[in-house]
């Protein structure tokens, strides 16, 4: 009987072996697959983006970012950027048109690494543009302190590729 334990277990260890080194192979694959899809992927919007040359072109790209509040009582309100992400490529000049629609409060909106500290009044929609010249991702945020309860969570994301 004891035998026939060790044989269960030998055997189950080894289907767990087996099986464990067929999922892997599997994941892998569809991680190279995966990877393939990206690269041609981002090929074709790069030759999209430039015309159907194959080189990559700068262009200016136009976004509309709303500060928008959920909830209408004080402590319930919440505020959130929308769009809260937003993609460029390396090079493309950038114009965000930034609204504040809340109707008590000043808010800001900053990008550290840009130098962009830009305040909006209540219902005022301003106009910021740059060029986006450092690849990588990068937090935009409400640079005003005390907005609002939930001023931590006012943030979104630039990247840049």
């Amino acid at each position: 009987m004891a035998q026939t334990k060790i044989q269960l277990l030998i055997s189950g260890l080894i289907f767990l072996v087996v099986f464990l080194g067929a999922f892997s192979a599997y994941m892998f694959a569809q991680n190279q697959a995966l990877a393939s899809n990206v690269s041609a992927l981002s090929g074709k919007v790069d030759q999209l983006s430039a015309g159907g040359s194959g080189e990559s072109k700068a262009a200016t790209r136009t976004f509309s970012i709303i500060l928008v509040m959920f909830g209408m009582e004080e402590e319930e309100a919440r505020h959130r950027w929308i769009s809260s992400s937003i993609m460029v490529k390396r090079g493309d000049t950038v114009v965000l048109e930034i609204t504040n629609t809340d109707d008590d409060a000043v808010h800001g909106f900053g990008i550290a690494e840009y130098g962009i500290n830009e305040m909006i009044q209540p219902g005022e929609t301003v106009t910021i543009k740059f060029v986006a010249d450092k690849a990588g991702f990068f937090i935009f945020y409400c640079t005003r302190p005390g907005c609002a309860p939930d001023h931590a969570q006012q943030v979104g994301q630039l990247i840049v590729l």
